[in-house]
C-alpha cells in the first residue's frame, strides 16, 4: 500500500488574516475530550456528518512569512507577508467554498498540512495525530515556526540593524548546502509561485563567512568528478513491464546485465509484486525519500540495494547502508562485494576502529554501524562533502525507538534531511511500523507498506502440554509434563528434513538446551551428514587454535549447536554456513539472532516469553516469529511460544497484539542537550532560534508528547525552555561559548546579551571533541580528565599495558571478573607491568576487601579496577597470545575476549578522534597505533600484511617471518615462493597474490583520488580568494 505526501483529502479552505490564524492555531480550549485546531473544535468521537466537497482548493491553514538567513542574522519582510497574506486572500476568491467547523468530518482529514519549499524542494509537510494524544500533538511543525517568525519579527529594531552590521563577515555563516526555510501558503498547485520561490532560493545561494573555507557556492564544492545531473523519469505501466529482475533492472534502472546476472546467480530471477510495485514508483525511479516496511523473510533489502547500486554506479555517488549490528555489517559487505568486484567500486565496512574517516574519494559502498556512520556523516559535514553521498538506507529503522541508540539515529538521520538538500535519497525499511506516516512526514517524503509473506506463517502458544493456536483452538496434546521432552518432540516433527531455531532466554541456556536435544533426539535424526559434521569440528578448531570442549563435539555431531556471544566471530561464520547448507539442523540462540544475520526455519520456538529477565515485546516476539519459513525451501512456517500458567497471560497477549508505534527519544535532558551540542557543532545552528529551526526536522515534531508536568505549556514554550536550559548547561559544562564580537563595545554586547535570541554560540574545543568522538555528555567530564592525567603520569614506551588500559572501555564490558584470578596475576606481575599497575593505583589491598566484602557496586575504583583486569588480557593479545588459552588464563569465554578487542578498538579511535580535536598530537599519535592492533589482536609489524582479505594472524606471521613483510612484497612473489614458504598449494598461493594485488590498485587509486581531490580543493580556493 502507497503512503506520501498529500495522500489524504486536506483541509479545506480558509478565508482570514493571518493575526487570527496565528491565535487560532495557539488557541487550546480546556474543556475535557475538545480541542481546539486551528481554532476549531474537534471532539474525540468526530461525530460530524457534513464534508468538504472533494473538489474543494487546498489552502493552507496557517500563512508563515518567509524566513532568510544570511550568516549569523535572521531578518524578515513585511513586505514578503503582505504579499503573501493577499495571496492567500486573493486565492479564497478563487470560486472555492468556504468552511465552518461544522463543515468538517475530520476522521477524513490530516489536521493541517503547511508546504516546505526547503533546499529548493516543494514539499507539502503532513503532520497527523492520533486524537488521543491530540493535546500533546497539535500543529508541532507549524506552531514552532509560527513562533519562531514571531519573535524574528520583534527583532526588527535598532539593535537588530547594530548586530546585523556587525555579524555579517563572522564564521556562522550557514553550513554548505543549508538553504533559508521558505514557507510556502498556498497548497493550491500555485506552481508559478513555487517556481519564483525556487529561483530565489537559486539565486541567493550563497553565503559569505569569516574563515577560508567558506564557499560562496556551494553546490559542487571539492567534486572531484563533474556532478551527474539526474534526469527524471517517467513512471512506467507496471501492466507493460513483467516481473523478471532482468527487465525491471535494465529497462526501468538502465543497469548494467551484470546486476540481473548476480542476482540471478543467487536464485532470485523475479520479484515479488510488492518489489516491483515499489521499484517502478515514482520515489524509487526518481531518487526521493521513503520508508517502507514488510514482514521479516519478504524480501526487503533487494529494493534498498537496487537503489544504492543505481546511485553508485549511475550517478557515481557514494552509498550508505546503514546496520544496527556489526555482524549484520559484515554480513551484508560480503554479500555485495560481488557487485563492487564486477561492478568496479569499492566495499568498505565501518564498525569499531574499521573504515577510513574521512571517507575515500570516489564513488563507493559505505557499509556502517549506527555509530560509524554518524562520525562519517558529520565528518562530509564539516568538509563541505556531504553532496558526495548519493543515497543512504537505514535497515531496521525501528531502532530509531530504541533507549539508548535510538536518539543518535534519530539525530543522523535529521542532518541528512536537513543537509542533503534533497539531493540525498534517503530510504528506510523495518520489518512493522505502525505509525509509518509519521516516519515518512520526518523524511519529507514517502511511505509503502505491505503484509506479503512468501511464506505463509502460523502461530501457536503452549501451554502445560497443551498446543493452541492464535485463535486459542486446541490444535494438539503432547505427551507427558517434562518440558524437555516437549521440546524435543517439536524439534523430532520437523528434523532431519528441515531446520529448527530455538530461542532461549539466556546465553546459559541456549548451551544446556543444545546439549540436552544432542543427547534426547532419537538415531536416526542425528546419523546425517557425519562426515561434514567432523570437518566442521576441525575448521572451528583451526579459527580458535584449540581443541574443542567434548561437549560442544557431541553437539555438532548431533546437528545441533547453540549460538550467542560466547562465539568468535569466526565461529559463528562456520556455523551459519553449516546451517544453511542443513548439515546442522537445530540452532539454539539468544534473540539476538531474531534481528542479525539471515537464517530462517522451517520452525521456530521460543523456549519462553522472555528475554533475560524482561518479558518479550510484542515488536521482538514478531522478529522471531519472522524466522519460520524460508522462501524457495518451505511452503509454510510455524512458530511457538512455549509458556507456563505464570506467563500465559503475557503469552496469549504476544499472539494477538500489535507492535507499538515508534515515538522519538528526544525528549530527556540529556538527549536535548546531545542535539544542541551536535548541531552547533555542524554548523546548522548558531542561536536559540536556529536550533528552532532544526528540531523542526526530527521525527519528534511529528508527535510531540510533553511530560505530563508540562502539559500546560504551548509547545514553543516547552521547546524555547528546554534549549534554553540545554544551552545554560552546555555554556557551564564549557562544550560551548558565547560567540563574543570584538567589533563591539563592552556596552554593546551587554546590550546584546540582554535577550537570549540575540545570543550567538560556538562550540568550544572541548564541545567538538565530544561531538567528533560522540563521547556522550555524561562521559565527557571523566574521559577528559583521565586522558589529562594520562599525559601528566610516567609513560614507559616499550610497555603496552600503558595504552591497553586506556584503550579498555568505560562502558560495554563485562562487570563480572574473578577477583580470585585477580590476585593471583597481579602477584605475579613483574618488571614495568608492575610499575604501571602502581601507577594507575592498582593495589592488592583493594583485591583483598572486595574478595572479603564483596564488591562496592557504587564506587568508582571499582570500574578502575575492572577495566585494568581486562587491560591485561588486551595486553597478552596484542602480544599475539592464542585466544583460547587468554580466555582461558582470565577466565571469560572466547566471544566474550574477542567482543572485547573490538569495543576496545573502537574505544580507541574515539579517543583518539578526541586528543586529535583537542590538540595533544602526541597522545593521538600513540594511541592511533593501537586501533588495529587491539582489533586484529597482533603487533604492529603484521598489521599491514592483514588487511589483504582473508589473511589472519598466524598466515600473516608466516608470510613476514618468510620474509614478506609488506602488501608489495606479497604482490610481487611468485605462486612457488608463497607456496614453499606457507606450505600451501599453488591454488591457495595465487590466490594471496591476487589479493595483496588488488588492496594495492585500490590503495593507489585512493591515493590518486585524495590527490586529485587536494589539488581541486585549492584550486577552488585560490579562486575565492582572487575573487574577494
Amino acid at each position: 500500500m502507497f503512503g506520501g505526501l498529500n495522500n489524504k483529502r486536506p483541509l479545506g479552505t480558509f478565508n482570514t488574516n493571518q493575526q487570527q490564524l496565528k491565535n487560532k492555531i495557539l488557541k487550546k480550549d480546556t474543556q475535557d475530550n475538545v480541542h481546539s485546531i486551528g481554532g476549531y473544535k474537534a471532539n474525540r468521537t468526530m461525530t460530524t456528518t457534513n464534508r468538504i466537497s472533494p473538489t474543494s482548493t487546498i489552502s493552507s491553514i496557517t500563512s508563515l512569512p518567509s524566513i532568510s538567513y544570511n550568516n549569523s542574522y535572521v531578518n524578515t519582510s513585511n513586505q514578503t507577508t503582505n504579499n503573501l497574506i493577499n495571496n492567500n486572500n486573493n486565492s479564497s476568491n478563487n470560486n472555492s467554498p468556504t468552511t465552518s467547523s461544522s463543515d468538517i468530518d475530520f476522521d477524513d482529514y490530516d489536521f493541517g498540512s503547511s508546504q516546505y519549499s526547503f533546499a529548493g524542494i516543494s514539499q507539502p509537510l503532513e503532520l497527523s495525530f492520533d486524537m488521543k494524544e491530540l493535546e500533546d500533538s497539535t500543529h508541532a511543525s507549524q506552531v514552532i515556526l509560527e513562533e519562531i517568525e514571531n519573535n524574528m519579527a520583534k527583532r526588527e529594531s535598532t539593535q537588530t540593524t547594530l548586530i546585523k552590521h556587525n555579524l555579517q563577515n563572522q564564521n556562522f555563516s550557514a553550513i554548505p548546502g543549508r538553504q533559508p526555510l521558505k514557507v510556502n501558503y498556498n497548497i493550491n498547485n500555485n506552481s508559478n509561485q513555487n517556481k519564483n520561490n525556487n529561483n530565489n532560493y537559486n539565486n541567493n545561494n550563497s553565503y559569505k563567512g569569516g574563515q577560508k573555507n567558506q564557499y560562496k557556492n556551494n553546490n559542487n564544492n571539492n567534486a572531484t568528478v563533474k556532478d551527474i545531473v539526474r534526469v527524471h523519469k517517467e513512471v512506467p505501466d507496471l501492466k507493460t513491464i513483467s516481473n523478471s529482475i532482468t527487465e525491471i533492472l535494465s529497462k526501468v534502472y538502465e543497469l548494467p546485465a551484470t546486476v540481473a546476472e548476480i542476482y540471478i546467480s543467487r536464485g532470485i530471477s523475479s520479484l515479488y509484486d510488492w518489489q516491483k510495485e515499489l521499484l517502478c514508483s515514482d520515489y524509487a525511479i526518481n531518487g526521493k525519500n521513503y520508508v517502507y516496511s514488510q514482514p521479516t523473510s519478504g524480501g526487503k533489502t533487494l529494493v534498498s540495494e537496487i537503489c544504492l547500486i543505481k546511485n553508485i554506479v549511475s550517478y557515481k555517488k557514494k552509498g550508505m547502508f546503514i546496520f544496527p549490528f556489526i555482524s549484520i555489517v559484515n554480513e551484508k559487505a560480503r554479500s555485495l562485494k560481488e557487485f563492487g568486484e564486477k561492478l568496479s567500486f569499492p566495499v568498505d565496512s565501518y564498525y569499531g576502529g574499521e573504515g577510513t574517516i574521512p571517507a575515500s574519494p570516489g564513488h563507493r559502498m559505505m557499509v556502517c554501524t549506527i555509530e560509524k556512520a554518524n562520525i562519517v556523516i558529520n565528518q562530509m559535514i564539516e568538509d563541505n562533502k556531504i553532496h558526495e553521498l548519493g543515497c543512504v538506507v537505514i535497515d531496521e529503522l525501528h531502532m530509531v525507538g530504541d533507549n539508548d541508540r535510538g536518539i543518535l539515529l534519530e539525530l543522523l538521520i535529521s542532518k541528512l534531511i536537513y543537509c542533503g538538500n534533497g539531493k540525498i535519497q534517503i530510504i528506510g525499511m523495518s520489518a512493522t511500523i505502525p505509525n509509518i506516516g509519521n516516519l515518512s512526514q520526518w523524511f519529507r517524503g514517502h511511505h509503502y507498506q505491505g503484509d506479503y509473506r512468501p511464506v505463509p506463517l502460523t502461530e501457536y502458544v503452549k501451554v502445560g502440554n497443551k498446543v493452541f493456536d492464535n485463535k486459542n483452538n486446541e490444535v494438539k496434546t503432547l505427551e507427558g509434563t517434562d518440558e524437555n521432552r516437549h521440546l524435543v518432540e517439536l524439534c523430532a516433527e520437523v528434523v532431519p528434513d528441515h531446520s529448527v531455531l530455538v530461542f532461549c532466554a539466556s546465553k546459559q541456556l541456549c548451551m544446556d538446551t543444545a546439549l540436552m536435544l544432542s543427547k534426547s533426539l532419537p538415531t536416526h535424526v542425528i546419523q546425517s551428514n557425519q562426515e561434514e559434521r567432523e570437518n566442521m569440528i576441525i575448521m572451528i578448531e583451526g579459527s580458535i587454535g584449540a581443541k574443542l570442549e567434548e561437549n560442544s563435539k557431541k553437539m555438532i555431531r548431533a546437528g545441533v549447536y547453540f549460538h550467542n556471544s560466547n562465539l568468535t566471530n569466526e565461529e559463528r561464520e562456520i556455523i551459519e554456513n553449516h546451517y544453511k547448507k542443513h548439515v546442522l539442523l537445530i540452532l539454539c540462540s539468544t534473540s539476538t539472532l531474531s534481528a542479525g544475520v539471515n537464517l530462517p526455519a522451517r520452525r521456530v520456538i521460543m523456549r519462553s516469553p522472555k528475554m533475560g529477565p524482561n518479558l518479550l515485546s510484542p515488536r521482538n516476539y514478531k522478529q522471531m516469529c519472522g524466522r519460520a519459513g524460508r522462501a524457495g525451501i518451505d511452503k509454510f512456517g510455524e512458530s511457538f511460544l512455549i509458556s507456563d500458567r505464570n506467563t500465559e497471560k503475557h503469552a496469549r497477549f504476544l499472539m494477538t497484539s500489535k507492535i507499538d508505534i515508534l515515538y522519538s527519544n528526544l525528549d530527556t535532558p540529556n538527549n536535548w542537550t546531545r542535539i544542541i551540542l551536535e548541531s552547533l557543532c555542524t554548523k546548522v545552528s548558531n542561536s536559540l532560534l536556529t536550533i528552532f529551526h532544526f528540531i523542526t526536522f526530527t521525527l519528534y515534531v511529528t508527535h510531540p508528547r510533553l511530560p505530563p508536568a508540562k502539559k500546560h505549556m504551548e509547545l514553543y514554550d516547552y521547546f524555547k525552555e528546554q534549549i534554553s536550559i540545554s544551552l545554560k548547561l552546555l555554556v557551564d559544562k564549557k562544550l560551548i561559548e558565547v560567540f563574543k564580537d570584538p567589533k563591539l563595545t563592552i556596552q554593546q554586547q551587554e546590550e546584546l546579551e540582554k535577550d537570549p535570541e540575540n545570543l550567538i554560540y560556538k562550540p568550544t574545543k572541548i564541545g567538538l571533541a565530544s561531538f567528533k568522538s560522540t563521547i556522550s555528555i555524561e562521559e565527557n567530564d571523566k574521559i577528559f580528565k583521565e586522558l589529562s592525567d594520562f599525559q601528566t603520569k610516567p609513560f614507559y614506551f616499550n610497555e603496552p599495558l600503558n595504552l591497553c588500559f586506556l584503550c579498555t572501555p568505560m562502558v560495554n564490558i563485562p562487570q563480572v571478573i574473578d577477583w580470585e584470578n585477580f590476585r593471583c596475576l597481579l602477584t605475579g606481575l613483574k618488571d614495568t607491568k608492575a610499575k604501571v599497575a602502581e601507577i594507575f593505583g592498582i593495589n592488592s589491598e583493594y583485591i583483598e576487601d572486595v574478595i572479603i566484602h564483596g564488591p562496592d557496586l557504587k564506587s568508582p575504583r571499582l570500574l578502575k579496577y575492572i577495566r585494568f583486569y581486562f587491560s591485561l588480557a588486551l595486553c597478552d593479545m596484542i602480544q599475539e597470545s592464542q585466544l583460547s588459552p587468554t580466555a582461558s588464563k582470565y577466565r571469560i569465554d572466547r566471544g566474550s575476549l574477542q567482543g572485547l578487542m573490538q569495543n576496545a578498538s573502537g574505544y580507541a579511535f574515539t579517543i583518539s578522534l578526541f586528543c586529535q580535536t583537542i590538540g595533544w598530537s602526541e597522545l593521538n599519535a600513540l594511541v592511533k597505533l593501537y586501533i588495529k592492533r587491539l582489533d586484529k589482536g597482533a603487533k604492529e609489524e603484521l598489521i599491514a600484511l592483514m588487511e589483504i582479505p582473508n589473511i589472519k594472524r598466524g598466515r600473516a606471521r608466516q608470510l613476514y617471518n618468510a620474509g614478506f613483510k609488506t602488501v608489495k612484497s606479497v604482490a610481487s612473489a611468485t605462486e612457488s615462493e608463497i607456496s614453499v614458504n606457507l606450505k600451501i598449494d599453488n591454488k591457495d598461493a595465487k590466490r594471496i597474490i591476487n589479493a595483496a594485488s588488488k588492496l594495492l590498485e585500490k590503495k593507489s587509486e585512493e591515493l590518486r583520488l585524495r590527490a586529485s581531490e587536494y589539488i581541486l580543493d585549492n584550486k577552488s580556493q585560490i579562486d575565492i580568494e582572487s575573487k574577494d
